[in-house]
């Protein structure tokens, strides 16, 4: 009989379902209810919480997993109109979405929060409220929340601005809702960007206000991060003791909480905390935990990832001296920067189409709301002949505007794709110089040891020869010493300066590794030419072997400022300028008594164009190396001399600003290196 029953419900619950649900593509789905024909009957608020349960278990440990019972919760709320639980559920998602670094996806699910969270009419569907909530409290708490994590988001695609009006936003809208939590992580995401600007009594000023709102909650899940960033300002400030209490007590907040995410990054907080007073056994350990340790994705809301645990461990190597482990590391470091750096432009392409798409979906509304007005106009103007003749007019200049208006949107397309190049150029130029600074910095050292002793010893031979002046010896055994000395101080010199040669390549590693700030800004490019010709005119007369060079400035005074990265472009000019130089200057060597050495800079300006010539009347390069040239470390120069780094430097730089590095030169008459800037680019 109770079998019976069983069957008569589940047929009367399917029955229920096919005349409730709309028909077409999202009517009765056997393969979405089948759970439901071998179970007993069981409430949608009971699975709601069922799945709740199973949300928490994996929200840190797999996304993937944690995403799928979120979207079952999603279509529980969604299907008795839950719009609270909806909002919540949705938030979620985007704040898991975005930290995995699938950015197109979370744009889309915040989107469809915020317009839930912004509408009060969410008030008025929802299963739970927190204690001491009201629906409109609740709503509120939510929409603050999602204005905090959404500034995550555009950190990640790289919108300061953004990121910053969004932590503002959050904590104006959780004062206003007498919202503690809120307003504790909006503090904590203040203090970050304070921190970056570099300005960390700032930073410490909000972290501590956020510390002293998170511990007083009884929710403490997150109080391991504001400990880690108290931690960071701490370093930042050199109060090595203070910043070691925080990471400590971010590790204990975790372990009780139950964060993983929170008890790695403070591992790694010890870890360059040990590291950087020196207690090595410890620095390792605590290194060892946060990579060999970790049990979750990455955890990029907080800039951290495999590579930087990995790097983390390399740092700690070198500092025991152990090159074969630091070179692993290194190695490992630089193969899952890579992968991370593919997988984050490819997310950061798919983000830019769904804004593209986006963008292309309000103009096509747009353009079919212009349509629809300018039918009505018509019928309307066809019953006054008069004012027909000037609707054909309007509808003629409208016609034109829009042509108008797609050649610049295939314009913005065109400079997109170019932008699109240009930061993938910077990714591999930023992660090739990460590499280059820690393997520069490893090599400086020891080259610097290398430099320091054979100076010192040089010194000591000196001496020796001295005092053996002083004092009597046989010429036999005076010559034979004196000999054998010479012999060591002729070794000891070579050892000097390809020493020196080679601190110049670490130098200049460094050098390319730092760059500038990445940010470009309008510069006057023929006063910047003139300034850093003539700076790299009296550096190359104040130092060895310099030569009288005629200086030749033909600069197109049409061409006014130039978008450039200062820092980095006047590198270029001083490197060509260094480069004909020395050109000419082994020409002068070369005993050619009537020659002149003259050097000519010209700049150029076309409709899309500004080309920068610097040309020298040296020696000329040979055929069978000019496709050399740029490589790094190639140079011509003799013996210690040049580092080989310059003009790959230089096309670098020239690439990144989405220009062009040419190369002409003819044996013995000279040489002429043009710059090429595209100022669609600019």
């Amino acid at each position: 009989m109770l079998r019976i029953t069983r069957i008569f419900s589940k047929v009367v619950m399917i029955v229920a379902m096919i005349f409730t649900f709309p028909q077409g593509s999202q009517a009765f789905d056997k393969a979405l209810w089948e759970p439901y024909f071998d179970q007993e009957i069981i409430s949608d608020s009971t699975l709601f919480y069922q799945n709740l349960d199973n949300i928490r278990k994996f929200y840190q440990t797999n996304i993937d997993s944690a995403v799928h019972f979120l979207d079952e919760v999603l279509f529980l709320a969604r299907r008795n109109n839950k719009k609270l639980e909806e909002i919540r559920m949705v938030a979620n998602k985007a704040y898991l979405l975005s930290n995995a670094g699938r950015f197109a996806e979370a744009l889309d699910s915040y989107q469809l929060a915020f317009d839930l969270a912004e509408d009060p009419k969410s008030e008025q569907y929802y299963w739970t409220l927190r204690e001491g909530f009201s629906p409109t409290t609740e709503r509120l708490f939510m929409l603050s929340n999602l204005h905090f994590t959404y500034g995550h988001l555009m950190f990640l695609t790289g919108n300061k601005e953004g990121r910053l009006y969004h932590y503002q936003e959050a904590r104006r809208i959780a004062t206003e809702n007498n919202d503690p939590l809120n307003v504790g992580y909006a503090e904590s995401g203040l203090a970050i960007i304070h921190l970056e600007n570099g300005m960390p009594d700032a930073a410490l000023l909000s972290i501590q206000n956020s510390l002293g709102i998170l511990r007083t909650l009884e929710n403490q899940i997150n109080t391991s991060y504001a400990f880690w960033i108290q931690g960071n300002i701490f370093m930042d400030k050199k109060l090595f003791d203070k910043a070691y209490e925080s990471y400590l007590a971010g590790r204990i907040s975790a372990e009780e909480q139950n964060n993983l995410n929170g008890l790695v990054i403070n591992n790694m907080g010890l870890s360059q905390y040990f590291l950087q007073v020196g207690e090595m056994d410890s620095a390792l350990h605590y290194a060892y935990k946060t990579y060999y340790g970790r049990d979750m994705q990455d955890f990029q809301a907080l800039s951290f990832d495999v590579a930087l645990a990995v790097e983390n461990l390399s740092q700690v190597y070198a500092s025991l001296n152990q090159p074969d482990s630091t070179l692993k590391y290194l190695l490992q470091a630089k193969v899952a920067r890579d992968s991370l750096n593919v997988r984050r432009i490819d997310n950061l392409r798919a983000f830019q189409q769904v804004l593209m798409e986006q963008q292309a979906e309000q103009k096509e509304n747009e353009k079919q709301l212009l349509i629809y007005r300018t039918k009505i106009r018509t019928f309307t103007m066809l019953a006054f002949l008069i004012v027909f003749c000037l609707a054909a007019i309007i509808l003629y200049r409208s016609y034109k505007q829009k042509q108008r208006a797609n050649i610049k949107l295939v314009q913005t397309l065109s400079d997109l794709k170019s932008t699109q190049e240009q930061l993938i150029q910077s990714e591999k130029m930023a992660s090739l110089g990460e590499l280059t600074a820690g393997i520069a910095h490893e090599i400086k050292n020891p080259l610097n040891f290398v430099n320091n002793f054979s100076e010192v010893s040089n010194e000591l031979i000196k001496e020796i020869f001295d005092e053996m002046d002083k004092a009597p010896r046989t010429d036999r055994d005076d010559a034979l010493i004196r000999e054998n000395l010479e012999d060591i101080k002729s070794n000891l010199q070579k050892v000097y300066d390809h020493g020196s040669r080679a601190n110049s390549i670490v130098s200049s590693m460094l050098q390319h590794s730092r760059g500038g700030s990445g940010e470009k800004e309008p510069i006057d490019l023929n006063a910047l030419i003139k300034e850093y010709v003539n700076f790299s005119f009296h550096g190359m007369r104040a130092g060895k072997n310099p030569i009288n060079v005629d200086i030749q400035l033909e600069l197109d005074e049409a061409i006014g400022k130039v978008n450039l990265i200062k820092e980095d472009f006047t590198r270029v000019i001083i490197n060509l300028c260094n480069n004909a130089f020395d050109a000419m200057r082994m020409k002068t060597h070369g005993g050619l008594d009537q020659y002149q050495p003259i050097l000519t800079i010209r700049t150029k300006s076309n409709k899309n164009q500004v080309t920068i010539e610097v040309e020298d009347n040296g020696p000329g390069i040979p055929d069978d190396i000019k496709g050399k040239i740029l490589q790094p470390f190639f140079t011509t120069k003799k013996g210690t001399e040049g580092t080989g780094l310059g003009l790959s430097i230089s096309n670098d730089i020239v690439k990144v600003h989405g220009g062009l590095l040419q190369l002409e030169s003819e044996l013995g008459k000279g040489t002429k290196f043009t710059v090429i800037l595209s100022i669609n680019n600019q």
